[in-house]
């Protein structure tokens, strides 16, 4: 499958739209949350997000695929890999 967001053709992993490390605060909320909803998405893709942004920024502002995909940090990393045209990246050096 392609990942969504960079829309390349990889092996994808499982992000939380609402982090697991969350999950107790927000069951304890008014507002009904689904604590369950994941995305698949690839490796590259899913440590960018977590490099980002902290993870109550991914609980409260950006805790949909059509959030994610149009936020323009994640935008410019998916230029990025598309640019460099390979299957996985090394984060570490960006190769």
């Amino acid at each position: 499958m392609n990942c969504p967001i960079c829309k390349r053709k990889v092996s994808l992993t499982k992000h939380h739209l609402i982090p697991k490390v969350l999950h107790k605060r927000f069951k304890k909320k008014k507002k009904k949350y689904n604590l369950k909803e994941t995305i698949d998405i690839c490796n590259d893709c899913h440590n960018q997000l977590h490099k980002v942004f902290t993870v109550k920024e991914l609980a409260l502002n950006i805790n949909t695929l059509e959030l994610i995909i149009n936020n323009e940090k994640v935008k410019k990393f998916a230029r990025f890999v598309i640019k460099t045209n390979k299957n996985q990246i090394n984060m570490k050096t960006g190769c």
